[in-house]
C-alpha cells in the first residue's frame, strides 16, 4: 500500500467536529486498505485514557479503536489537564511533568516541540497514513506565536489540511471564510478544502453559499455532513458535556432519571456515555440542590480538583442536600469516590495547588491522601453479584483507604486475582464509589446496577442492552463517507505523497 501525505483536520473554533471528523476518518482509511494512526500534538482535556506507558486524550484512544491499533502515548504528546485557578497539570508522553501556569507552560514549549517532533516521526515510520486533529482555531492571531498545535504541525508534517465549521451554531460561511483569510498565505496553501459539519435540512439550500466559499477561498467545500442527534460518540470536551439530546434531558416520568452533578472541574464523564443505549434512561444536570428532585440516583463524576469541587458542592446546597437524602442512590467514580469520604489530605498541594486538607461528603468511611506519584494503569476486575467482567482503568494522585475499624461499613464492590478489592459499598447499599473508569461499559454490570433502581422503582427489570463503540465509529465512518468526497481527498494526498 502506497504511503499517504498525512492529512490534518483543523477548524474554526473548538467543539465543531474535528476529533468526529478525525475519528471517522481513522476507520474509513482502515476500510481502504491502509494502516493508519491518529495524532494531536497537544490536547487540553480532563477526559484522558490509561494506554500502555501513560496516558493520552480520550479522543486519540478513539481514533486508535478507530483504526484498530494499539493507543500509544506517541499518539498524543502533549497533554494538558486544566486543574483551576488557570494552572493545568502537563502530561508529557504519557507521565506527569507539573503543574504550570499558561505563561509558563508557552515558555516550555520550544522544548516540548522536540518531543511532538520525535513523537510524530517516530509513529509515522510505523504506518501508511497519519490522520492529525488540530486543536481550537489556526486563527488565533493572539496565541500564533505559541500554536504548535495547527499550522506548525501541519508544516512539521508536511500534512495537507481540512479546515471544517460547524453550521449548527450558526455563522459557518463567515467563520470558515474568516479563518482562512487570517491565515498567511504559505499556511493557506496547505488547505486542500472546507467542510460543513452538523448540517439539518436539504443540502442544496446552501448551493450558493458552497459557490460563494469556492470563490472567495479557491478551496471547494468537500462535503456537508449532516447532524445525526442518535450518533454519539464520546466526547471529551465538556462543552460537548454528555450524550443528551432535548427528547432525553429534561424530565419525563417514564424513564429512569440519572443526574449527572457539574462540578466546576469534572472529568471523564464518558463514564457515563453507555447510558445512551438504555431506551429507558435519562441524564438530568445537577448544580443545585432542586435539581435532585425525581431523581432515581446521582451520579458524581471524576475531577480534576476535588477541593475546588468541594467547594462547590458546600456552596451550592448539594453537600447537605445529598448528605440529608437518605434514601436517594448514589455513584461516585474516582474524584466522585473520594468526594464521598471523609476527608481528602493533600500536604504537597498536589491536586490543589497548595497544601490543602478538607472534610468530604461522609458518607462512605474512607480518607484520601494525595501524593506525586500517579496511578496510570488498566484494570480488570469480576462484579460478584452480576458475575460482570470489569476491564477498565485508573489514572489519579489520591489513594484512598478505608478508615481503621470501618471494614465492616464498607464493602468492596469489585473483586480480582489473589483476593484483592476495589470500591466500596455502604453498610445500607445506597452509596457506591470505584476508582476504575469504563465499570458502565460492562453490559451486564450496567443491566445489574440500572435494575436495581428500577426494583426500587417499581419498574420493570429489562436484559443487558448492548453498547458497541466499534458500531458507533462504524456509522460516523459510514455517515461521513456518504456526504464526504473522500475520492478527491485521497487523490490530493496519494500525488504529493
Amino acid at each position: 500500500m502506497r504511503k499517504l501525505q498525512p492529512l490534518m483536520i483543523q477548524g474554526t473554533g473548538s467543539h465543531v467536529g474535528k476529533s468526529f471528523l478525525a475519528t471517522a476518518l481513522c476507520r474509513i482509511l482502515l476500510r481502504r486498505g491502509y494502516e493508519v494512526a491518529p495524532f494531536k500534538a497537544q490536547n487540553m482535556a480532563n477526559n484522558a485514557a490509561a494506554v500502555a506507558g501513560g496516558e493520552i486524550g480520550r479522543a486519540q484512544a478513539l481514533q486508535a479503536a478507530a483504526g484498530r491499533v494499539d493507543p500509544d502515548v506517541r499518539m498524543n504528546p502533549v497533554l494538558l489537564k486544566p486543574s483551576g485557578d488557570r494552572r493545568s497539570q502537563v502530561v508529557l508522553m504519557g507521565k506527569p511533568v507539573g503543574t504550570f501556569t499558561v505563561r509558563q507552560i508557552d515558555r516550555r514549549k520550544p522544548v516540548w516541540f522536540k518531543t511532538v517532533r520525535r513523537a510524530f516521526q517516530t509513529l509515522s515510520a510505523e504506518n501508511d497514513a497519519m490522520v492529525i486533529e488540530g486543536a481550537g482555531s489556526p486563527a488565533e492571531i493572539n496565541l500564533r506565536s505559541v500554536d504548535f498545535a495547527n499550522m506548525r504541525v501541519a508544516k512539521m508534517a508536511g500534512a495537507r489540511v481540512i479546515l471544517v465549521g460547524d453550521i449548527d451554531r450558526g455563522g459557518v460561511f463567515a467563520s470558515l471564510f474568516g479563518t482562512v483569510r487570517l491565515l498567511r498565505p504559505d499556511e493557506r496553501d496547505t488547505l486542500i478544502g472546507l467542510c460543513i459539519n452538523k448540517f439539518r435540512g436539504d443540502a442544496t439550500l446552501l448551493d450558493s453559499g458552497l459557490r460563494f466559499l469556492r470563490r472567495k477561498t479557491g478551496h471547494p467545500v468537500l462535503g456537508v455532513i449532516p447532524y445525526d442527534t442518535e450518533l454519539r460518540l464520546p466526547e471529551e470536551d465538556s462543552l460537548a458535556l454528555g450524550w443528551r439530546t432535548p427528547g432525553r434531558q429534561g424530565r419525563d416520568g417514564r424513564r429512569l432519571a440519572l443526574g449527572l452533578v457539574r462540578t466546576p472541574h469534572i472529568a471523564n464523564f464518558t463514564d457515563f456515555d453507555p447510558f445512551q443505549v438504555e431506551p429507558d434512561v435519562m441524564i438530568r444536570d445537577v448544580v443545585r440542590p432542586k435539581d435532585l428532585s425525581g431523581l432515581s440516583t446521582v451520579l458524581l463524576p471524576g475531577s480534576k480538583n476535588v477541593f475546588g469541587d468541594m467547594d462547590f458542592l458546600r456552596r451550592s446546597g448539594l453537600a447537605d442536600a445529598l448528605r440529608s437524602d437518605t434514601r436517594l442512590p448514589i455513584v461516585g467514580i474516582c474524584g466522585g469516590l473520594q468526594l464521598l469520604g471523609r476527608a481528602m489530605i493533600d500536604p504537597g498541594g498536589v491536586e490543589a495547588g497548595r497544601p490543602a486538607r478538607t472534610a468530604g461528603l461522609g458518607l462512605l468511611p474512607v480518607v484520601t491522601r494525595f501524593s506525586r506519584k500517579k496511578i496510570v494503569r488498566p484494570v480488570v476486575w469480576r462484579h460478584r453479584p452480576s458475575k460482570a467482567l470489569i476491564r477498565g482503568y485508573e489514572i489519579h494522585h489520591g489513594m484512598v483507604s478505608v478508615i481503621d475499624g470501618s471494614t465492616g461499613a464498607c464493602q468492596p464492590l469489585f473483586h480480582g486475582e489473589n483476593e484483592t478489592r476495589e470500591g466500596c459499598i455502604s453498610s445500607d447499599g445506597r452509596v457506591i464509589g470505584t476508582l476504575t473508569h469504563g465499570v458502565f461499559d460492562s453490559d451486564r454490570f450496567r443491566a445489574a446496577f440500572l435494575n436495581g433502581l428500577r426494583k426500587r422503582a417499581g419498574r420493570p427489570l429489562r436484559p443487558p442492552a448492548r453498547y458497541d463503540l466499534d458500531s458507533l465509529i462504524d456509522r460516523a465512518a459510514d455517515l461521513v463517507e456518504s456526504h464526504l468526497d473522500v475520492g478527491a481527498i485521497l487523490r490530493r494526498l496519494i500525488k504529493h505523497s
